[in-house]
């Protein structure tokens, strides 16, 4: 206990200014991954109930779902892999599945 009281009142050094830091990268590293899922990776069927990712995430984030097919101003869900909103559908389903994504994206799954 004697030798943590002493640390406390140590001298310490200033810190560097943080113009003379070096900048905080981060690599991640991922071998044949996919960062997004595709549309065939969406809609095949994963067990013996037929039940699609796509259709399992839906269920899962219920409230997401609505709310991205409200923003995305869709009436139900049979425009979602139309050319205009693929790719939004690919990473809306992504976010919410895949960490590498929200690693690359920077952006936590609600975001989207």
């Amino acid at each position: 206990m004697t030798f943590f009281f002493n640390s406390l009142f140590i001298d310490m050094p200033d810190p560097p200014s943080i113009y003379d830091m070096f900048s905080w990268n981060v690599l991640t590293h991922f071998y044949s991954e996919d960062v997004t899922y595709s549309k065939n990776d969406l809609e095949e069927r994963k067990d013996a109930l037929g039940v699609t990712t796509l259709l399992y995430l839906q269920t899962l984030y219920k409230a997401d779902w609505s709310n991205f097919l409200e923003r995305l101003h869709i009436k139900g869900g049979e425009n979602v892999w139309s050319k205009k909103y693929i790719n939004k559908t690919r990473l809306w389903a992504s976010l919410r599945s895949q960490t590498l994504t929200r690693t690359v994206t920077g952006s936590p799954p609600s975001s989207c």
